[in-house]
């Protein structure tokens, strides 16, 4: 995807605490990389209309604190990894009607 193509491995952002996405249409999934920013605390996807889901790697992410989703109409399922997050103290999940628990 799109997304795997403009950023291999996710090199550049290995050491990121925060991630925000937002406003990118064009983004339909998260490439499976996301797991390997194990120094990741904060991620949010804002009005990202394309996105349908999150890879299950976001379960390695352990010191991720706070996850948040916003306006992502086409997000129809969480990952069950991602209750593996021991350290989540904060999960934000607004304007998405058809959101469930569970692969898509």
């Amino acid at each position: 995807g799109l997304w795997a193509v403009c950023c291999p491995g996710f090199g550049e952002f290995q050491s990121r605490r925060e991630l925000w996405i937002a406003k990118w249409q064009a983004l339909r999934a998260l490439a499976p990389e996301l797991g390997q920013l194990q120094g990741l605390d904060n991620l949010s996807i804002l009005d990202c209309t394309g996105i349908k889901g999150l890879p299950p790697e976001l379960g390695q992410l352990q010191i991720l604190r706070k996850v948040w989703f916003e306006e992502c109409p086409s997000f129809t399922a969480l990952p069950p990894e991602l209750g593996q997050l021991q350290s989540l103290q904060e999960l934000l999940i607004r304007d998405w009607p058809s959101l469930t628990m569970g692969r898509p």
